[in-house]
């Protein structure tokens, strides 16, 4: 398909005085002049050495945050060093995330991840920081509102960390075939039906090519969800004891998403790709870099593809964003945004001040310049920083304050029965999309399926 770049996931902070860098400084020369600015006897003192701070914190590896955020760091800050906690290792292949007991015994002083955030703030192990933010006049109005709100969310109204970037998506739009059938141009907050719309008008054979409406950076079965989730459509009761994959509701959302998928208005990719031969091989398989697709639904990585295509060869295009489909009952509610880089600091740090400084600094505007080299997929949560990239405006980005807190901290499903749900919906939906299934008999199978797993989930907690 194409894909640019995964969706992605958040941490923790203190409380105490800031230092001014440089104040020692500033006081010396002060104290050489008397108050009529006569020169007055200077008192020797030992010259005051620098104090690095050594600070244990929670990431990948040691390697990725050397790339992503030390080596900027090191300029920034050189008083703080950094001792790196890797949160898990490739075991065949795979990422196996250790789990926060382990992470723990380490004694980190920072953490990273909306997962180890959450799992900490319950466990009463992680520093709020609105009191040293109000304490330093930190300005949170300059970041992303959608982010804050959602790190906000997750700590249950308080504000246990902070993320130097985000994750959100937007409607990409390719102004030449707008231009050439003379279709007006999208909008910002427009509905996943009026998109589906639109994309429609642009699925047709030209020259015997297929061309598509829509190239949508994610998994159909994802899609299928959050059009039914952002049209209003639940599967399930508040309780979380009862599904319904079966009503008319569902089944009508389903066979829309199904519909636009099968006539072309949205790309489906094939199922099983065979692996690329070249970069170039794997951009043209997004259609809306092809030229192939008249829009496109995407994170900020598409705008590198974007650039990194051109030079591979293939021919530019004009192209603009507006802001992600939204639901017409909460327009100004963010569908995608992840605050993606969350730090928080742990409570039992020995030294919450210097802990205070690195959160500061990962999330300050001098951060947010290197960050445009070492993380170029992601955006700046700074919006008072980053807001045009190659001259083009990213407002489209920023432009929705708010997101969608219903789900979150507020599952009814343990862990396990959320990812069985996840997957039974992905099988059945996916069977649907590629025509293994009608819609009528996927959502029946899903339905007597999504039952059978809620009934053990049940027998067992009785148990």
């Amino acid at each position: 398909m194409g894909m640019v770049l995964p969706l992605m996931t958040v941490s923790r902070n203190s409380i105490s005085k800031c230092i001014l860098l440089g104040m020692t400084a500033m006081i010396a020369l002060t104290g050489c002049l008397g108050k009529s600015g006569e020169p007055e006897k200077m008192v020797t003192k030992e010259p005051v050495e620098t104090v690095k701070k050594t600070l244990k914190v929670v990431y990948f590896s040691e390697d990725q945050f050397k790339r992503e955020y030390g080596n900027s760091l090191a300029k920034i800050r050189p008083d703080i060093q950094i001792q790196v906690i890797p949160s898990g290792e490739i075991v065949g292949g795979k990422l196996i995330t250790y789990d926060t007991t382990r992470i723990l015994e380490q004694k980190p002083d920072i953490i990273y991840g909306l997962n180890l955030l959450s799992d900490l703030k319950k466990m009463g192990k992680l520093v709020e920081l609105s009191p040293l933010v109000k304490q330093d006049q930190f300005d949170l109005n300059a970041f992303s509102g959608a982010a804050i709100e959602q790190i906000r969310a997750v700590g249950d109204g308080m504000l246990f960390g902070l993320s130097p970037t985000f994750q959100s998506a937007a409607l990409f739009y390719n102004k030449a075939i707008f231009d050439q059938l003379k279709i007006p141009y999208p909008t910002n907050q427009m509905s996943w039906p009026s998109v589906l719309e639109l994309a429609k008008k642009f699925a047709r054979v030209e020259e015997g090519k297929q061309q598509y409406g829509i190239d949508i950076n994610r998994p159909p079965y994802l899609l299928v969800s959050q059009y039914l989730g952002q049209t209003g459509v639940s599967s399930r009761d508040a309780e979380g004891k009862t599904v319904n994959y079966v009503s008319d509701a569902y089944r009508t959302g389903v066979n829309v998403v199904a519909e636009a998928y099968r006539t072309g208005a949205i790309y489906l990719p094939p199922e099983n790709p065979p692996a690329v031969s070249s970069s170039k091989e794997g951009y043209l398989r997004n259609k809306f870099i092809a030229g192939e697709a008249a829009l496109a639904y995407s994170n900020p990585g598409l705008i590198e593809a974007l650039k990194k295509a051109a030079a591979a060869g293939i021919p530019a295009f004009p192209w603009d964003i507006v802001t992600e489909p939204v639901n017409p009952s909460n327009p100004n509610t963010a569908y995608s945004t992840v605050a993606t880089d969350v730090f928080a600091i742990v409570s039992d740090t020995p030294d919450k001040m210097a802990a205070w400084q690195f959160i500061k600094t990962i999330t300050g505007p001098e951060m947010a310049d290197e960050l445009a080299k070492s993380k170029p997929y992601v955006l700046s949560t700074r919006k008072d920083h980053v807001l045009a990239v190659d001259g083009r405006k990213m407002d489209a980005f920023y432009a929705l304050g708010g997101i969608d807190t219903s789900a979150i901290g507020k599952n009814q499903w343990s862990p396990q029965l959320s990812q069985q749900m996840s997957t039974l919906s992905s099988e059945e939906i996916t069977g649907i999309i590629y025509g293994r299934k009608t819609v009528t008999e996927g959502l029946a199978s899903l339905q007597k399926r999504a039952e059978q797993a809620l009934a053990d989930e049940f027998a067992a907690a009785k148990k």
